[in-house]
Order: structure tokens, then sequence, then C-alpha cells
């Protein structure tokens, strides 16, 4: 099982290491940023949590959760370290409304901080889970898991936007239906295993060549749709 990334933007190496050391004995794996030149090499969606230094100048608040934030639908959370002897709460609302989720002040309680990083870090995990899940039922909905083409209702949705090309634009489109015939004898024969291997061959044998913009879906049993942006020749 991978370890837990978190990022740490910190002033100096003394100060990543106090909180490396609080974090690696709670199976963290922490990586240091000292200067913007580290972070702009890094790759944020590799890490679970990002923890940043209220004394940090060489990077805003605001320009830090853009670069976080800007292209990820799950977004890493940001929790900011703050200074209990110089806390501004402007700076801090400002943190907040640029995206950061939490903020702990100096000096750190060890069971204090490992409780938030722990609550943030399994929040940022039941999202990605939940993303995962949706994800996987967006594909179910728009793939045939038999053939590995287009489900029909998928192709339904094809056709539809076709049919407004042709009305709008008079684009040209080409839908062969196809169907492979006498499979229902051979599942009589050798049994619906046989069958579906047959199905699953031909879909196969269909992708081979479909061009770029060709669309195939399993319509129904052994039926296969394919439909073209232009016509066929």
């Amino acid at each position: 099982m991978s370890r837990k990334q978190i990022l740490i933007l910190e002033n100096n190496q003394k100060n990543f290491e106090t909180l490396d050391a609080i974090f690696t004995q709670e199976d963290f794996e922490c990586s240091a940023v000292l200067d913007k030149e580290t972070l702009d090499a890094l790759d944020i969606e590799l890490f679970d949590l990002i923890l940043v230094n209220s004394h940090v100048k060489y990077i805003d608040m605001k320009d830090l959760a853009l670069i976080v934030h800007a292209d990820f639908v799950i977004k890493v959370p940001i929790v900011y370290l703050d200074n209990a002897k110089e806390h501004n709460k402007k700076h801090l609302q400002e943190c907040f409304d640029s995206g950061v989720c939490e903020y702990l002040k100096k000096p750190f309680d060890k069971h204090e901080i490992l409780s938030r990083v722990h609550y943030h870090f399994n929040q940022f995990q039941k999202m990605k889970e939940y993303k995962l899940r949706v994800d996987k039922l967006a594909q179910l909905a728009t793939i045939d898991q038999l053939s590995k083409s287009s489900s029909k209702m998928h192709m339904n949705a094809i056709l539809k936007h076709q049919l407004n090309n042709y009305k709008r634009y008079k684009v040209n489109t080409s839908i062969i239906y196809m169907s492979l015939v006498n499979v229902d004898k051979i599942v009589g024969l050798f049994g619906f295993e046989k069958g579906e291997r047959l199905i699953s061959l031909f879909a196969k044998e269909l992708k081979k060549v479909l061009r770029e913009s060709d669309a195939l879906a399993r319509w129904a049993g052994a039926d296969f749709i394919m439909d073209s942006l232009q016509t066929l020749v």
C-alpha cells in the first residue's frame, strides 16, 4: 500500500524536519518545498494534503490555491500553519476565501495536528473514492461491457446529436445496422459463454475498420449499429 503523501511549504529545512518527525510516525511521507522553483517542478496531484507556513514569502496563498485547484475535480486540501503571536484575522480570512480548509496555530500540539491532518486526509480519500464510483457508473452507462463498444443508451444520444446536426447544418451521416446471424444456434449447441465470446470477437473485428469519426454500438443481442459522419461510398 502506498504511503500517504504530504507536501509541506516551509521557510527552512529545520521547520520541515520538525513536522516531518511528527508525521512519519503515522505513516505519512513528507516532501519539502523551500522555494518557488521546487514548487513549480512538483505534480500537485501526487499529494493528499498541503501544509503551508504563514511566513512563506515565495508564493501568495491565492496563487497557491490557483495552482492546486485550477484543473483538478477533487481539490487537494490546504492547511494553513499560523503563528499565534502574529495572528492576523484579515490575512486568515483571505486564506479561507482562496480555498484553505483549515488552519493550525503554533506552537503545535502533536495530537491536535495529527488529528486535524488525519481528518482532512480521510475526507480527501472519501472524495476520491466517490469520484471513482461516479466515473465507473458513467462508464457503465456509455460502454457495453460485453463488446466494449458504445451502449445503446450512448448511441441513442449520438444519433440524436447527428440528427440535430443534419437539421441545422445539413451534415451527411451514414448509419449501418449489422446483425451477427445464427448466434442463437451457437448458444443452443455450445452454451451462452461461446455465444458471448463470438459477439465479443465480432465487435473487436468491427473496431479494426472504424475511423476516428465513427461510432460503434451494440444495439441488442448480436445486433450492432455503426454511425459515420461522412456518407460511405
